[in-house]
């Protein structure tokens, strides 16, 4: 299972600064996005919502493509807390699927295994950036885990000489 990462790219917006809601700009934004990288926009994987190179939001387009998947309601709800919050223009990070045969890969009725699997490792990479991230789902257990030396660690609590020993077998 292979991905690409494709982006930065800036999201529209309207007069207000918030994500634009006008179908023409949409439109716009995906010919932009396609001609540089054609196809992207009917490909699956993962997205990331960024402010001023600040995670806010982590996604999935697994049962559809990124062209429907980040112009969704609750995408859209998340993109103009994003922008409210980090005070900038929002940026889409793209982690396309590839097939063994170096193409695209398309949505899936079941969804992608792989892809909500990312979802969850980028979330909480992306907690670990911003305590502030906008995800709700997956992220409880991802607050409270605490691995000292690799996970939500305390301060000093990665000194210990059996952390140590475990950083040196993980090549951390």
């Amino acid at each position: 299972m292979q991905y690409r990462i494709f982006g930065p790219v800036e999201l529209p917006r309207n007069e207000y600064g918030l994500l634009t809601r006008d179908a023409g700009a949409k439109a716009e934004f995906w010919n932009y996005v396609d001609g540089f990288v054609p196809s992207l926009s009917e490909a699956c994987g993962c997205y990331v919502i960024s402010v001023r190179s600040v995670v806010w939001y982590v996604g999935v387009a697994a049962r559809q493509p990124f062209k429907r998947e980040c112009f969704a309601p609750h995408t859209i709800t998340k993109i103009d807390e994003a922008i409210s919050r980090g005070k900038g223009n929002a940026m889409l990070h793209f982690l396309a699927k590839i097939t063994p045969q170096g193409r695209f890969a398309h949505p899936s009725p079941n969804g992608h295994r792989s892809a909500a699997m990312l979802e969850t490792l980028f979330i909480g990479i992306g907690l670990q950036r911003n305590e502030h991230l906008l995800n709700k789902s997956d992220t409880a257990i991802l607050r409270e885990i605490v691995v000292p030396g690799f996970y939500n660690s305390p301060q000093g609590s990665a000194r210990a000489s059996s952390v140590q020993a475990l950083k040196r077998v993980m090549g951390v």
